[in-house]
């Protein structure tokens, strides 16, 4: 008899097992009990290592976000999931520098700092734990990432600092899979990412990964914003900028969109894959991230998996006027990002406006969850 989980490599052992069967019954019991019982502490064994645990950290430009992760490397499945998120601004900490653009010794000293609380947080220590972090747009700015990098990786995270084609390659990755469940060909998906200081928009031409490359985030376009329409308030800081958001007024503000739409338009048409997909018609837009999931879906209460372009524009136009009080009232969950609340939504309309599309879809899955399912993606 030959069992059903026999191989050419234990024939030789099921066959032994069936004489002793045959022999003697007392004694082919026994050993079909330990023979099972190997197979069991064996496929146990088996299946323990395949589950690792796994610690991902997302260094942005206004948030270090982090994320613990128990996988199943062989089913390339996560198992649980649990994220804290502390705010430490880089981008305000280059900005404030002025042209040089180089991170001071206090600001490198508080990002590590935070990344030692996120540690105590989830009580490891990443010197013995797997953990993995990425850097993304103010790192690419910053003229001396090295000292700060040397900190970071004797804290044990194996860190990378990620180009802005690759960040935005990653985003396409993390939720291609999910196409075909959106309903959507993913010849015909684009994933778009809006950061603090860079926004990617990505796909896929034949099996070939693109991504468009924004030149502003929510925090670098508020500024350029004022630049162009508040010009005697160029020169307020990012830290003053946080404390009293600077809100556009409802007499400016279809100026301020009509600007935005035609600067993310004559952009996105310059990449030959988009204006392609553009000129076929066949566009549909997935909103991933924490400006997605967290911004728009809790924070400005649009809590849902579809949203619309009307819905955009109406939040733009609901924050014109107030003052720092009022909008905290309106939208309380917002606290420190409710400066760039407003650039944000018209980073998102203007990108809407531009591929000519209604609505967005917004994905809960992101470029952490990939990565602690693909460490070497960045490793």
């Amino acid at each position: 008899m030959i069992h059903p989980t026999t191989t050419i490599d234990n024939l030789k052992y099921h066959r032994i097992f069936d004489q002793l069967m045959t022999k003697n019954t007392t004694v082919g019991i026994v050993i079909s009990c330990l023979f099972l019982l190997s197979i069991l502490l064996s496929s146990a064994d088996a299946e323990e290592k395949c589950i690792y645990r796994r610690y991902i950290f997302d260094i942005g430009s206004s948030a270090t976000k982090s994320a613990a992760y128990t996988v199943d490397s062989c089913k390339k499945v996560i198992l649980s999931r649990s994220g804290k998120h502390l705010h430490q601004n880089y981008r305000y900490c280059l900005i404030h520098d002025g042209e040089n653009y180089l991170l001071p010794e206090d600001c490198m000293e508080r990002g590590v700092t935070v990344l030692q609380e996120l540690q105590k947080h989830y009580g490891i220590d990443c010197r013995k734990n797997h953990c993995v972090g990425f850097a993304t747009a103010w790192a690419r700015d910053a003229n001396n990432t090295d000292e700060w990098l040397q900190k970071v990786r004797g804290l044990g995270i194996k860190m990378q600092f990620l180009s802005q084609e690759k960040e935005g390659i990653l985003s396409f990755k993390a939720i291609e899979s999910k196409a075909s469940q959106y309903g959507i060909d993913r010849h015909q998906m684009l994933v778009l990412d809006i950061g603090g200081g860079s926004t990617q928009l990505s796909g896929v031409t034949g099996e070939n990964y693109f991504a468009y490359k924004g030149p502003y985030g929510t925090d670098t376009f508020i500024i350029h914003l004022l630049a162009k329409f508040r010009p005697d308030q160029v020169d307020v800081t990012i830290g003053e900028h946080i404390k009293n958001p600077i809100l556009f007024h409802s007499s400016e503000i279809d100026d301020v969109i009509n600007y935005s739409n035609e600067l993310w338009h004559n952009s996105i048409s310059q990449n030959r894959d988009i204006a392609q997909k553009i000129e076929n018609g066949n566009v549909n837009l997935v909103g991933i991230g924490v400006l997605m999931k967290v911004g728009v879906r809790k924070q400005l209460g649009l809590d849902k998996e579809v949203i619309t372009r009307d819905e955009v524009r109406s939040l733009i136009k609901s924050m014109c006027d107030l003052s720092k009080e009022q909008l905290n009232e309106k939208y309380p969950l917002l606290n420190a990002v409710a400066f760039s609340s407003q650039s944000a939504m018209l980073i998102l309309y203007g990108i809407m406006t531009s591929l000519g599309v209604d609505s967005m879809r917004i994905s809960e899955d992101d470029v952490m969850s990939y990565i602690a399912l693909n460490p070497r993606s960045v490793e």
